[in-house]
């Protein structure tokens, strides 16, 4: 598992999506081999990433803590829900 892990979803394809964050630290977005574990991709995220979801179009939905009040002067502040389109992402 990697470090400061958060969240985790599957894919369509059966990989795993972990979020990662600690505090207002760069935040990651990884995509992991399910049967070895090993990081096949790593995204920047914004921080307070916590948990991860996946919707039926293959977008995955993440819950974050950077959108409440109590993080709002966080350099990365994110609504408390938001989508992110795997397609679109770059490493």
């Amino acid at each position: 598992m990697p470090l400061f892990a958060q969240g985790a979803t599957f894919d369509k394809a059966g990989k795993v999506w972990i979020s990662q964050s600690s505090g207002n630290r760069p935040a990651f977005l990884s995509q992991l081999d399910p049967a070895t574990g090993a990081v096949l991709a790593r995204y920047p995220a914004p921080g307070g990433i916590e948990d991860l979801g996946l919707a039926a179009d293959g977008k995955l939905w993440a819950v974050g803590e950077a959108g409440t009040q109590r993080w709002n002067r966080w350099s990365t502040f994110y609504p408390v829900v938001f989508e992110i389109d795997p397609t679109k992402l770059v490493a």
